[in-house]
């Protein structure tokens, strides 16, 4: 069994750096290197601490949550996240 990767985050400013990849992406500046980073990210060993809340969430969770809410759509969960990204990239 591989070891947990614990990755500390802010709410905020999470929602942030996701804002700011939509808005490039849509402003035609793609932002295909961001993907195989929200894939590392939602991978099944990564656990992300919100230091505000103290509280640990899944990364799949976090990404999947995310990019649902800053690019409106209703596509990704935690279960799937992964597939999705790799097969289509980031939502239009």
């Amino acid at each position: 069994m591989q070891p947990r990767v614990q990755v500390e985050y802010s709410a905020e400013s999470t929602r942030a750096f996701f804002t700011r990849v939509r808005d490039l992406s849509r402003a035609g500046f793609p932002q295909f290197r961001v993907v195989p980073r929200l894939i590392e990210l939602a991978g099944p060993r990564v656990q992300m601490y919100e230091l505000t809340t103290q509280t640990f969430t899944a990364g799949a969770t976090i990404v999947s949550v995310e990019l649902d809410v800053v690019f409106g759509v209703n596509t990704f969960t935690a279960a799937n996240v992964v597939t999705e990204l790799e097969a289509n990239g980031l939502p239009p």
